[in-house]
């Protein structure tokens, strides 16, 4: 039995490990790791590595668009104008 939770303020448990939606708390807490890596890389203008860690969060929470701009950003630095076009009309789609 695995538990699972929406936000802090909702948990649930569930055999197989996801329900409509929901993150495994595991992989919750492997988002936060990710993004504060990427935070520590891109300020250290290492834009690949913080790349790596912004899309590991964004495959499993699509719909950050505050990571979704860092990583538009981060396209930008290392000059993939086509990346930046397609996160930034993700974003719009998302808001």
């Amino acid at each position: 039995m695995m538990l699972l939770a929406l936000d802090s303020s909702w948990m649930v448990t569930a055999a197989d490990g996801v329900l409509d939606g929901w993150i495994q708390l595991p992989a919750l807490e492997q988002c936060a790791a990710n993004s504060k890596q990427a935070e520590i890389f891109y300020s250290r203008g290492d834009f690949r590595t913080a790349l790596r860690f912004l899309t590991a969060v964004l495959d499993v929470s699509s719909e950050a668009t505050e990571l979704l701009v860092q990583r538009a950003t981060c396209h930008s630095k290392l000059h993939d104008y086509h990346a930046v076009i397609a996160d930034t009309r993700y974003c719009r789609r998302v808001l």
